[in-house]
């Protein structure tokens, strides 16, 4: 998590923008015009779009029904991070399931949308044990890792070579 944020922080200003991370204390100025991670709901919302637009839900992002023409999981067909837009895209977007996790800007809070706004929600404060919020499967998991609504989290320091940001 710590280097997707300072990679946003680098593109912004490459881009001549204003960065959204703080490095002194990891927050995010949400009004700053600079690169950052999407927060969960973000990441949900564009995982769900495509059924948005067909005025459905789905499972994954593209179906009720896994699909490996457009999710790298369960090491297969290839075993490994495959690249971006190696499968087809599902209402604009590539790699919304399996590929690799990726970290949104939340803290993860197992119990956060119990009581989270309704609209825009940004994520709790500050999480437990310094956990960030990871969506959307990897290619070393089954098949169920790829579901929308599927939610995991790991210590902001962490690395994997199934990790990875958008």
């Amino acid at each position: 998590w710590y280097g997707a944020v300072a990679y946003c922080n680098f593109r912004s200003q490459m881009d001549g923008l204003t960065p959204c991370y703080s490095f002194s204390d990891w927050s995010c100025d949400f009004n700053a015009n600079g690169y950052r991670l999407p927060t969960e709901a973000e990441w949900e919302k564009a995982a769900r779009q495509a059924a948005l637009n067909a005025g459905t839900t789905w499972r994954y992002p593209f179906g009720d029904a896994i699909d490996s023409t457009l999710a790298n999981y369960d090491d297969w067909p290839n075993g490994g991070t495959q690249a971006v837009a190696s499968y087809g895209a599902t209402a604009g977007l590539h790699d919304m399931a399996g590929n690799v996790w990726e970290w949104c800007n939340d803290w993860y809070g197992s119990n956060y949308y119990s009581s989270a706004p309704a609209t825009d929600p940004a994520g709790p404060g500050a999480g437990s044990l310094f956990f960030r919020v990871l969506r959307g499967g990897s290619w070393d998991l089954r098949a169920s890792y790829c579901r929308v609504a599927k939610r995991d989290g790991d210590y902001t320091n962490a690395s994997n070579d199934n990790y990875g940001f958008r």
